[in-house]
């Protein structure tokens, strides 16, 4: 049980003055651990910088405890603190026993807001001029939390640790760098400073989970990525993770290493063996198809070091990824089953600079040995699919899409089939989701390059070559599951058996270009995957015929708007325009039923309008419709004259049908209200 005790500044009600405190009880130099608990020890507080309101109170959460109170106003300082020290400003009666690989210190914090620094100083009392400093995250709002300081990682700017001097005095500077001005008044409280000794904390070892207690977890961020901290994960408060704020400033090697204050890494070495070389990593990335890059060491020795890589396949959200040492990074070490493996790093997006990436926050979990991590894994991610079942067929298997290796569910989206042994010779295959065989015919067409065995129309299987090492795969597409796709829906007015897209990509080839897919309902669709980077000129071909779409724009049509109105007629997809649907060889959909005769000769004018357009025709117009894109009627009207003026106000601003009923049939055209 903890007791309540007095602070250094004592009011009685009756005078004093001639007595000595010490007549009433001795007062001890305050020493670790400051609890503010002892009532024979002399705890105080002095705030500076806008800080001055820090007082030991009692504990707002608590009755039976006490603690530090510090109210930063918001007329403080950036550098606004409290100094933990008597009267006599003596600060602890011994120095704080900081030595090699033993370089922390725990302190409980409440603060009002989650994810502000907390900045830590040490000071030798008889010198101002020793010190070192060093910060910790909040990672709560509104409770209670013990964070860690180790002032082996020394804040930017400051000092370097020396165990040869003496510090004795600490002060703590709550939401350090920001001024009251900016975060209004705050009020925070902190307790039981403790020197964290080591000797009660295990090695980390794997699987690092940033979760045991009792175990001395520390991240060593560098070259841009020094901001490394454990905190509680942001999609699940369970949890805890390592999280990296790669800056602007980065360098392309900006990395976290995940040691502990000795830097002595992992408590034992990475169980390497031969067909047992893979690790696994959970990650959140806010982008997919960047490189994440995984280094070991051996602790004692730099020079020993195996690198290899991985690609992230979702953005903003957690995956786990395989690295394969046995397929090392190019330019770097290959791995040496002898060494020794006992530290690790993780550089997020490497290669690339913060100038160019800009600031990007990442997260990382789960460091551990890969499971199955003998044989080769097939890492899927099934793009969003609520997939019950996942596997691969090929060959081996007669292409039986129920009859190949299934996958194990990492839980995360992603599968994983292993083959073990390794197989020893090159293997076609595709993925199987939920019993539908993914289809990679259009991906290939359209310039993708995860399909090699193809000829572009009838069929597109994956190859994985022997020595290649474990693969990270996206089901039924050749690019990451977040890259968006363009959608074109094509209605046919008859039948057909096959419907292909063409244009100057595919070299004007009526049999080349991606392959729709049959609705059944007269329709069909191109996905193409993903959607082009620059505006895309194409024509349709249904059963070998490209369409000719010449005369529906000398006729008024505005489907094909790249055109001469007499040698050729392309339509155009606009980048940014989205998906589209559109019908083969006409610019009107198939419901109008249109047929044209020349007898009727219409004639729209003006066009385009914003207002009233005037038709004529030298046979008597019957009716006059018109449609929206999508073919909906949206204006309608009867007569029997030779000259008609139709009134469009009402109309958006846009591209639409004409159909002129008269006594021969119907003629249709393309009017622009603008």
């Amino acid at each position: 049980m903890k007791f309540k005790k007095f602070t250094h500044k004592i009011i009685f009600a009756f005078s004093l003055a001639t007595l000595p405190l010490s007549s009433f009880f001795a007062q001890n130099q305050m020493d670790l651990p400051v609890t503010f608990e002892l009532a024979t020890t002399d705890y105080g507080l002095a705030g500076f910088g806008g800080a001055e309101l820090s007082t030991i109170e009692v504990d707002p959460t608590d009755p039976t405890n006490t603690v530090a109170k510090v109210i930063k106003s918001n007329t403080a300082a950036t550098w606004a603190g409290t100094t933990i020290t008597d009267v006599g400003n003596l600060g602890f009666a011994t120095p704080i026993p900081f030595v090699s690989g033993a370089t922390s210190m725990s302190l409980r914090v409440w603060s009002p807001d989650a994810g502000i620094q907390i900045r830590m100083k040490v000071e030798d009392h008889t010198n101002a001029g020793i010190s070192v400093e060093t910060e910790a995250t909040t990672t709560v709002a509104g409770q209670w939390e013990t964070l860690t300081f180790n002032f082996a990682n020394q804040a930017a700017g400051t000092a370097t640790i020396n165990l040869a001097n003496n510090y004795d005095k600490a002060s703590v500077f709550f939401n350090f760098g920001v001024d009251g001005a900016t975060a209004g008044t705050k009020t925070y409280y902190f307790d039981d400073l403790t020197y964290v000794s080591g000797g009660g904390l295990n090695q980390m070892d794997l699987p690092v989970t940033f979760e045991l207690a009792n175990t001395d977890y520390g991240l060593a961020g560098f070259g841009g990525a020094e901001l490394s901290t454990i905190e509680v994960d942001p999609t699940d408060p369970t949890n805890t993770v390592a999280k990296v704020i790669k800056s602007n400033t980065a360098a392309t090697w900006a990395g976290t290493t995940i040691t502990n204050a000795s830097n002595s890494g992992l408590a034992s070495p990475i169980p390497f063996a031969s067909g047992a070389t893979s690790m696994s990593l959970k990650v959140w990335s806010p982008d997919a198809g960047i490189q994440v890059r995984l280094k070991v060491e051996d602790y004692t020795n730099p020079g020993i070091t195996v690198e290899t890589e991985a690609t992230t396949t979702a953005a903003g959200q957690w995956q786990t990824l395989t690295f394969d040492f046995a397929n090392q990074a190019p330019g770097t070490a290959a791995i040496n089953l002898a060494n020794n493996y006992n530290k690790a790093s993780v550089f997020f997006n490497f290669g690339v600079d913060g100038a160019t990436a800009g600031t990007k926050t990442y997260y990382f979990d789960n460091l551990s040995m890969a499971a199955g991590a003998s044989g080769l894994n097939l890492n899927i991610d099934v793009c969003n699919v609520n997939a019950t079942s996942v596997r691969i067929t090929g060959p081996w298997w007669n292409w039986d899409p129920n009859g190949g290796p299934i996958a194990t569910d990492n839980g995360d989206g992603t599968w994983t089939v292993n083959l073990n042994p390794t197989p020893t010779a090159d293997m076609e295959y595709l993925v199987v989701v939920n019993s539908v065989q993914e289809n990679l015919i259009s991906d290939m067409q359209n310039g993708g390059t995860c399909a090699p065995v193809t000829d572009y129309s009838n069929y597109a299987n994956r190859k994985w070559v022997v020595g290649s090492g474990d693969v990270n795969i996206n089901y039924d597409r050749c690019v990451p599951c977040e890259y968006p796709d363009l959608v074109i829906t094509t209605e046919i007015c008859d039948s057909a058996d096959q419907v292909n897209l063409t244009g100057p990509i595919w070299q004007w080839n009526p049999a080349f270009g991606p392959q729709a897919v049959d609705n059944g309902d007269g329709t069909w669709t191109f996905t193409i995957s993903p959607a082009p980077t620059d505006s895309l000129e194409y024509l349709l071909v249904k059963d070998g015929v490209m369409e000719n779409l010449i005369s529906e724009m000398q006729n008024g049509g505005g489907c094909a708007p790249l055109t001469d109105y007499s040698s050729y007629a392309n339509r155009q997809w606009i980048l940014g325009q989205g998906d589209v649907s559109n019908t083969y060889d006409r610019c009107s959909p198939c419901a109008l039923g249109v047929e044209e005769f020349s007898q009727m000769d219409v004639a729209i004018y003006p066009n385009p309008t914003n207002a009233l357009i005037t038709l004529t025709s030298s046979k008597a117009i019957e009716k006059i419709e018109v449609y929206s894109l999508v073919g909906e009627l949206v204006l309608s009207t009867e007569t029997n004259k030779f000259v008609v003026e139709l009134d469009i106000t009402s109309l958006e601003a846009g591209l639409y049908t004409v159909n002129v009923h008269g006594a021969n049939g119907i003629q249709t055209a393309r009017i622009v209200k603008n």
